[in-house]
């Protein structure tokens, strides 16, 4: 259950998962588990040890949670690469509006990211 509704983006994610259009899972790894949460806090150790029981990459962006990713043979994945990934899908028209919006709802996110990020799909970095 999401605890703060008034939160940017848990409205969405609480239709999601009604919907089914996105899934909770929970890790079977009760080992890796314990050894995460000892590094993490127990949402980002419970993403790793489920990423790694399933062989798959992770939206992470904390350094901390990249590095013991990266670590653990895990690819971690970045906002910023998701983003890029949605442009060059047609998913989304532009970058940067949607930067912007994760910005003015108090998400961290580096100017060089931002700039890195939108001359990666060919838009105006002058912005950030």
């Amino acid at each position: 259950m999401l605890c703060d509704l008034s939160r940017p983006g848990a409205p969405e994610i609480k239709e999601a998962l009604l919907t089914g259009f996105i899934k909770r899972k929970k890790t079977n790894d009760k080992q890796a588990l314990k050894a995460l949460t000892k590094l993490l806090d127990p949402g980002e150790a419970e993403a790793l040890a489920l990423a790694g029981e399933l062989g798959v990459d992770i939206i992470i962006n904390g350094k901390k949670g990249r590095r013991v990713a990266k670590s653990r043979g895990i690819t971690p994945r970045g906002t910023g690469a998701i983003f890029i990934k949605m442009k060059q899908k047609g998913v989304i028209n532009s970058v940067a509006p949607v930067l912007e919006i994760l910005r003015s709802n108090g998400y961290r996110l580096s100017p060089q990211l931002c700039q890195e990020v939108l001359a990666l799909c060919g838009e105006d970095s002058s912005l950030t």
